[in-house]
């Protein structure tokens, strides 16, 4: 990997981009010296905005960031319901988690993210929302399991320009030092989402039973999941409306008279952009992601099988867990972290980080090892607790030490490899270890500790990696 020269990442301002420009201490940041003279770039002008607070605009993208994770993860509450209405194995169901929804989001994430690069990320945000929660409002008409995989499919693909063109957007309203702040503040909507498709998918699971049939106006008789995720669907379409609504691409600051565009900006310069320190930071986070994946998307079944608990309650309680612990981890991480790099405390975010990856280890190998089903949801909530901490931090760092004009493009490589072999392959080896290591449903449990042990380690080491480059950086603290 081509490697940039030497940057001390906690001497960006405001995370604009110096790339070219003599006297710069690394590729794309500008340095304390450049600071104190006065030299650094002016940021984007706020004209044409109606966002009237980048606080404000962060809550909006944590809104839709929460759409996303309600719609991916209510679907592993109603897995028992659809694999016994159309006779599915466990890998059948694996496969509707993992691959087929990551497979289209793989091949449409880079293009989406550079779309957002060119300008336009108000666009690729609105509309990926409005498109993904219409088709989920239209499982309502899906009476196969072809037809769950071509929603999957297309839910997949839409969502795929989400993160990248919102975190880019938010990276350009926060200095580097109160970054992890805001992006971990829409990473929540991870945990938001999550939550609140167990609370709600319980609550309308009691209403409607997701294995029986209820006749529905001009399309007679459906399953309860049907309509469960029709009415999921249609709050979706009101948010997409919103963002397209209300936010606006920030317009750039006009150049002077002479001023050349840098090389980065005009799109040349790759050589430098991408960093050992990138791969070691991406390839622990989708490790990790993998490992969150693999125990999400079968926590609900391991709940049934092992404990025997119902839908509704799982809902319930598994819902408050995820909401407690991962938005107070998310929020709380990052602005900790936040304040600990205002008061000197240079390397405070890369200790953070990588405590949080070593603790998780732990956690989720035992979690389903437990004989009690309570001590079980403790662990899982502890669990969610670091795992929520690490992923604001990881997006704000990312956006760090990346050069501006490739900031959706960068969060768009780790979306594109997290899903793939995270969340694509995460449910599925769970699955294949139960059918075919295992050969026995009820070691379930067996088969995700087994996942997590072996993910969580080598996400340890893959982000000791990424982080080793740059502690060295960042100062004493």
């Amino acid at each position: 990997w081509p490697v940039a020269s030497p940057c001390n990442i906690n001497d960006t301002f405001a995370g604009k981009t110096l790339a070219g420009k003599p006297g710069s201490r690394g590729v794309g940041f500008i340095s304390r010296e450049e600071v104190r003279r006065g030299d650094e770039i002016s940021p984007p002008q706020e004209t044409g905005r109606s966002v009237r607070s980048p606080w404000m605009l962060v809550i909006l993208l944590t809104a839709g960031n929460t759409l996303a994770f309600f719609h991916r993860i209510i679907i592993t509450l109603l897995a028992e319901p659809i694999k016994a209405e159309f006779a599915l194995s466990d890998t059948a169901i694996g496969l509707l988690f993992g691959l087929f929804f990551t497979g289209s989001f793989v091949l449409a994430v880079l293009p989406l993210a550079r779309l957002a690069d060119m300008g336009f990320r108000r666009e690729v945000i609105g509309c990926c929302v409005l498109v993904w929660s219409s088709i989920f409002a239209a499982c309502l008409l899906a009476r196969s399991y072809a037809a769950l995989v071509v929603a999957r499919v297309g839910i997949g693909a839409s969502q795929a320009g989400y993160a990248p063109a919102a975190v880019s957007l938010i990276s350009e309203h926060f200095e580097p030092r109160r970054l992890a702040s805001a992006t971990g503040m829409f990473a929540s909507g991870v945990y938001l989402g999550g939550g609140l498709a167990m609370l709600a998918g319980g609550a309308l699971a009691a209403w409607f039973d997701p294995a029986a049939g209820h006749q529905v106006p001009l399309l007679g008789r459906v399953s309860g999941w049907n309509v469960i995720l029709f009415l999921c669907g249609l709050p979706g379409i009101v948010i997409g409306a919103t963002l397209l609504a209300v936010i606006r691409e920030p317009r750039q600051a006009p150049k002077q008279t002479g001023q050349a565009d840098s090389p980065d900006e005009r799109g040349e310069g790759s050589q430098s952009w991408v960093t050992p320190a990138h791969v070691g930071i991406i390839g622990g986070l989708v490790l990790m992601v993998l490992v969150g994946n693999a125990t999400g998307a079968w926590i609900p079944s391991f709940f049934q099988r092992a404990h025997g608990w119902p839908t509704a309650q799982i809902g319930l309680v598994y819902g408050v867990t995820i909401v407690l612990c991962g938005v107070i981890g998310s929020i709380g991480g990052g602005w900790f972290a936040s304040r600990l790099r205002s008061r000197g405390h240079a390397n405070a975010h890369l200790a953070i980080l990588l405590g949080c990856f070593i603790l998780l280890a732990p956690v989720s190998t035992c979690f389903p090892l437990v004989p009690d089903p309570w001590l079980a949801m403790a662990l899982i909530g502890f669990m969610n607790l670091l795992a929520s901490v690490t992923i604001g931090l990881c997006y704000a760092l990312l956006q760090e030490i990346t050069p501006t004009s490739r900031r959706a493009r960068i969060a768009g490589i780790n979306s594109l490899f997290a899903n793939l072999a995270g969340a694509g392959l995460g449910p599925l080896l769970v699955a294949v270890l139960t059918d075919h290591f295992f050969a026995d449903a009820s070691k379930l449990p067996q088969a995700i500790a087994v996942t997590s042990l072996a993910g969580s380690c080598a996400a340890c080491i893959f982000l000791w990696f990424g982080i080793r480059m740059l502690w060295g950086r960042a100062g004493a603290t």
